[in-house]
């Protein structure tokens, strides 16, 4: 949530319209939620069942994330932000 709420309100102060704001907090949610599963995959206190879980779910969620800045118009902040969900791809590859 917190980081919806942060990708939400830069769309907000950045006189974004509603589509991009739902866009963003949409990124926001699906990368903060894939981060915490893919820590909680590396965690050796979770069964490995889950943990495998988890980092499928994250990789899933990571996808859905760079489809959300597919939406949005060419410019450098989106080029920013799908480098940013390619980052969290390289220790799931």
């Amino acid at each position: 949530m917190l980081i919806a709420a942060g990708t939400a309100g830069g769309a907000i102060v950045g006189s974004g319209s509603e589509e991009e704001i739902e866009l963003l907090k949409n990124y926001g949610l699906l990368t903060g939620t894939a981060n915490q599963l893919f820590d909680d995959s590396r965690d050796p206190d979770y069964p490995p069942t889950y943990r495998d879980r988890a980092l499928s779910d994250s990789r899933d969620l990571t996808a859905e994330a760079i489809k959300c800045t597919d939406k949005l118009k060419p410019s450098e902040a989106q080029r920013k932000l799908r480098d940013l969900c390619k980052i969290s791809e390289v220790p799931l590859l």
